[in-house]
């Protein structure tokens, strides 16, 4: 058996040899198709597939609360009362996202990413410190400055010193942070934070016992047993009782438990599913056009397999033999698509890290990879071969002397894969014009703020800073910006459209004279500070009474300015300047709405406008800033002179997170540019195994066909004749494959509906793009066999006769 295998291995190599150029293509088409898949499966693999790096990572859950489809934070005291009411969890922790620390020593200050997490996070994780240990539970609610941190910090700034634990730091300027330990490496939850303190409740963060002052995010580990479903169910009950009991704060708000592999793997599931899709019909297409050239390749070996079967060969055997054929250029076809694989994995790497914490570890042809590129590999050669080697293994002599193998049969069995290819090609053409327009009209819409000549960055102040000296440093760091050349207006924001807050700070407010239960309906609003010069740095346009000026100051009553959106909600027909309103929390004051602005984007630009509360920074002010500068010439060249201007006030603070608008806005449409990007390519590759799959037929059909056209040529057919008749058969394919993928085109069309924005699913313009572009490539890839076709000489055809 071992023997046979052999001998049949080297005869396929042989006969592959025999027509380089048919193998090289093959192969190729192979390499292409296959290393597409395998590098888009590495990348799913490794986010949605591969475990999170915790102790159990299946039972680990996110808590939040949600109001009106809002998600938002929940409160400690919640936390507290879930523990102690319910049996779900087995742990839960908490912590605070979106801090930033400024880390000193040697050169520049750095600000690092930080959260301010409960005692047992890592706990519940099921993470152990590479060095010490997690803080005492009691210095969650004692003023003890208590922090871990994260292992390239530690190796960074303390040169891995051994002895760190138990040593002093310096953070935001103030001594006496002690280390409790030091993260393990690659350890870095969730995104990027690189010091975890403890979150002590601190002047800055509300008491527990207040159920109103949301601000943590929970984590919870499942108790053992419990499903997910099962406790979604709890904690809607849950949420009921609580609800019931205090209707002032929890009458309206439900909580929501989200797994945390989803957490953190949401925002791209849905992309990468979608090119996992796209690249599944790029494979579909690549094994109809390896059939397509295995049944050219079948053409030359037919009187060779008839007279194998004439001499006494079993079907079954040459069956075999043409099968480890395919497996041989199912082994080329794996090399080849090993090497695409490992380029495209890298290029989807430094895409997706963006978006995913540094743990998931995104990239690499690890093991499974391997063998699924094998797997697809054989099941590709062998499908794409299948077909081919059961018509060629059944030629005998007769049907070769009558011409019968190579006729008809064939050609129908072309004609139909060439359809499928066409039909495939359509629905990613499709798919690629619908996705690329939806961008297009996301990248046209209207933002609500100017993105042209604007330079952002950002400035966390440490908590030494008090009230005055917060105000003084903005005061002159704005001045600073605003005598540079070229600079017309400089302002500050705690939010800035497209910032990337991890956490922007979110509130339930009330408006004077609201019943409880219209004050319960209200929505959760994006609380921001912003100085006087904000709107007009961003040309962001006031719609009804004035912007804060320097009449807004500390000692002044408390003034806000409203978005349209929420004023229309708050106020719906009426006139906000002048209302009153106040955040729904223990002391908080009524403040009078001076103001309102138009609609502004904050979360991306393919989100709508939220509810946007702006207060004024010099009546609140606080450390942690984007700075924002309006400039008449390039807002890039200004940034050395930006960081300059912040240094000559303190040379202490770190600048960094520096970026344009227009950078900003691009970053906010990567996905879908990425992901209209990634989908066109495929497309491409479709489109051109497509045209060579017609190119294809049509030149077999003018071989088959060489006799009658001299023929015709002979006695006098005029060649505009000819050619009409060739091109019809090309078209003819084309047309019917356009058809089948066009009723294709519209299923898939309905799946990526809620991607799309600004056009529907059936977008009319899309699908006439594609039916010009398929017949027009199918016009010249029939028109080059056709026009070749009328060079026959016909005294040569007969004499070969």
């Amino acid at each position: 058996m071992f023997d046979q295998l052999l001998q049949d291995f080297h005869f396929a190599r042989r006969k592959l040899l025999d027509r380089p150029a048919i193998t090289v293509l093959i192969v190729l088409t192979l390499g292409l198709g296959i290393g597409a898949n395998s590098a888009i499966f590495s990348v799913v693999h490794d986010i949605l597939l591969s475990p999170l790096p915790f102790v159990e990572p299946e039972r680990l859950v996110r808590l939040e609360t949600s109001r009106g489809g809002e998600v938002g934070p929940v409160s400690l005291r919640e936390l507290e009362d879930l523990q102690a009411e319910t049996e779900i969890f087995e742990g839960l922790a908490a912590y605070v996202p979106g801090i930033l620390f400024n880390v000193g020593g040697e050169g520049r200050p750095e600000e690092v990413p930080a959260i301010l997490p409960t005692h047992d996070l890592f706990a519940v994780l099921g993470v152990e410190p590479a060095l010490g240990a997690p803080w005492p539970a009691a210095h969650d609610r004692e003023r003890h400055l208590s922090v871990i941190l994260g292992h390239d910090l530690w190796q960074r700034r303390f040169g891995g010193d051994p002895e760190i634990v138990g040593r002093q730091i310096t953070l935001d300027g103030a001594a006496g942070y002690t280390v409790f330990g030091v993260a393990p490496e690659g350890f870095s939850f969730p995104g990027e934070s690189e010091v975890y303190r403890s979150i002590f409740l601190s002047p800055h963060f509300p008491g527990s016992e207040d159920r109103q002052a949301r601000r943590v995010v929970g984590i919870g580990r499942l108790a053992q047993g419990v499903s997910v479903e099962r406790a979604r169910a709890e904690l809607e009950a849950f949420g009921e009782r609580l609800a019931r009991q205090y209707p002032s704060s929890n009458e309206g708000l439900g909580f929501r438990l989200t797994p945390l592999a989803e957490t953190f793997s949401g925002e791209v599931r849905p992309y990468l599913l979608l090119l996992l899709g796209a690249v599944g019909l790029v494979l579909l297409i690549t094994c109809v056009n390896v059939s397509n050239l295995l049944l050219s390749r079948a053409v030359a070996r037919e009187t060779e397999m008839a007279v194998r079967a004439a001499l006494g060969a079993r079907r079954r055997r040459l069956l075999a033999q043409l099968l480890v054929e395919s497996l041989v250029l199912a082994s080329l076809g794996a090399l080849a698509g090993l090497v695409v694989a490992y380029f495209g994995v890298d290029l989807l790497a430094r895409w997706i890290r963006r978006e995913v914490p540094p743990f998931l570890e995104v990239g690499g042809l690890d093991l499974p990879v391997l063998l699924v590129t094998l797997g697809v590999a054989v099941v590709a050669s062998v499908g794409a071969g299948l077909a081919p080697a059961l018509r060629l293994s059944a030629a005998s002599l007769i049907d070769v002397g009558r011409g019968v193998f190579g006729g008809s049969r064939r050609q129908g069995l072309r004609g139909v894969l060439v359809v499928a290819e066409v039909a495939l090609a359509v629905v990613l053409l499709a798919g690629a014009g619908l996705l690329f327009r939806s961008f297009r009209e996301l990248a046209e819409a209207d933002l609500g703020f100017r993105d042209e000549g604007v330079l952002t960055f950002r400035v966390a102040l440490p908590w030494t800073y008090d009230r005055t000296r917060t105000l003084e440093f903005h005061r002159r760091v704005l001045e600073e910006l605003e005598a540079l050349p070229g600079v017309e207006s400089a302002a500050i924001n705690s939010n800035l459209p497209l910032g990337g807050l991890d956490s922007p700070e979110r509130s339930l407010v009330a408006a004077r004279g609201q019943s409880e239960e219209e004050q319960r309906a209200n929505p959760y609003v994006t609380v921001q500070r912003a100085s006087p010069g904000y709107f007009r740095t961003l040309d962001i346009p006031v719609l009804a009474g004035r912007l804060f000026d320097e009449r807004d100051h500390h000692e002044a009553p408390r003034v806000v300015v409203v978005g349209r959106h929420l004023a229309e909600r708050l106020w719906p027909g009426g006139r906000a300047v002048g209302q009153q309103l106040r955040r729904i929390a223990h002391g908080a004051e009524w403040m009078e709405v001076v103001g309102v602005v138009g609609n502004v984007r904050h979360s991306g630009v393919d989100a709508e406008p939220g509810f946007d509360v702006y207060i004024s920074a010099l009546q609140v002010p606080e450390g942690w800033n984007h700075f924002v500068i309006h400039t008449t010439g390039d807002p890039e060249a200004l940034t050395r002179s930006a960081m300059e201007a912040v240094w000559s006030v303190d040379d202490q603070q770190a600048v960094f997170d520096i970026a344009t608008m227009e950078e900003r806005v691009g970053d906010s449409l990567w996905r879908q540019r990425t992901s209209a990007v990634l989908f066109g390519a495929f497309a491409l590759l479709a489109l051109v195994l497509a045209t060579t799959g017609i190119y294809g037929v049509m030149a077999f059909l003018v071989g088959q066909r060489r006799r009658e056209i001299g023929i015709r040529i002979s006695l006098g057919a005029a060649t505009g004749q000819i050619l009409r008749r060739l091109l019809r058969d090309g078209l003819r394919l084309a047309a019917t494959g356009l058809a089948v993928g066009i009723a294709a085109s519209l299923l898939f069309g309905r799946s990526i509906a809620h991607w799309l924005y600004g056009i529907t699913p059936t977008d009319p313009a899309t699908y006439a793009a594609v039916c010009v572009l398929l017949l027009a490539v199918a016009l010249a890839a029939s028109w080059l066999p056709a026009r070749r076709a009328l060079r026959i000489d016909p005294m040569k055809v007969l004499r070969e006769e």
